[in-house]
C-alpha cells in the first residue's frame, strides 16, 4: 500500500481519507433504514395472511354509500336500505351491522343486530322499525376470515315518513 501513495500528494491521502470515512457513514445509515423496514414485515408475517389483514394486521374500515345524509325521507311501507362499499373485498368473511335508536350507540339503544354476508354491499330494514322525526345510527364493521375486526364506520340520520 505504501508503492501506491509514494506518488500522491498529502491532499490527495487526506482527500481519500475522507471520502471512505463518508461512504462508512453512508453504509451505516443504509444499514439501519434496511433494518428498520425489513423487521417490522418479518414480524407482521406471523400474525397472518397479508391479503386478507394487510401489512400490519389491519384491516380498512368499509365505506359508506347510503344513508350518509342527515335526514332520510321514507315513504309509507318501503323498506330502508343501507348500502356500502369493501375497500378491499378479498378475504372479507361477513359485516356486523347494527342499527341504534339515537346517537348514542349504547346496548341499550340497540334495535337492529344483523350479520351481512361478506359478498353482499347492502342491507335492507323493515319500515316499521323507524319511527317519523326520531335519529337513528348505523354502524357497519367488516371481518375478515381471519376473525380480525375493521374499525367502525357509522352515521347517523333523521327519518322522515311520508304518508
Amino acid at each position: 500500500m505504501l508503492f501506491l501513495l509514494q506518488g500522491m500528494r498529502r491532499q490527495d491521502i487526506i482527500d481519500l481519507r475522507r471520502a471512505a470515512k463518508v461512504n462508512k457513514n453512508r453504509i451505516v445509515f443504509f444499514v439501519i433504514i434496511c433494518v428498520l423496514i425489513y423487521v417490522p414485515v418479518v414480524f407482521s408475517r406471523g400474525t397472518g395472511d397479508i391479503t386478507k389483514k394487510g401489512l400490519y394486521g389491519y384491516l380498512a374500515p368499509p365505506r359508506l354509500i347510503q344513508p350518509i345524509s342527515d335526514k332520510v325521507t321514507l315513504k309509507e311501507n318501503a323498506p330502508l336500505e343501507f348500502q356500502w362499499g369493501a375497500n378491499d373485498s378479498a378475504g372479507i368473511d361477513y359485516y356486523d351491522f347494527r342499527l341504534y335508536k339515537g346517537y348514542n350507540t349504547y346496548a341499550d339503544n340497540l334495535i337492529l343486530k344483523q350479520r351481512v354476508p361478506g359478498d353482499t354491499g347492502s342491507f335492507k330494514a323493515e319500515a316499521k322499525l323507524f319511527e317519523n322525526n326520531q335519529a337513528y345510527t348505523w354502524v357497519l364493521k367488516q371481518v375478515s376470515l381471519g376473525g380480525t375486526k375493521s374499525d367502525p364506520s357509522f352515521n347517523s340520520f333523521t327519518v322522515l315518513k311520508e304518508k
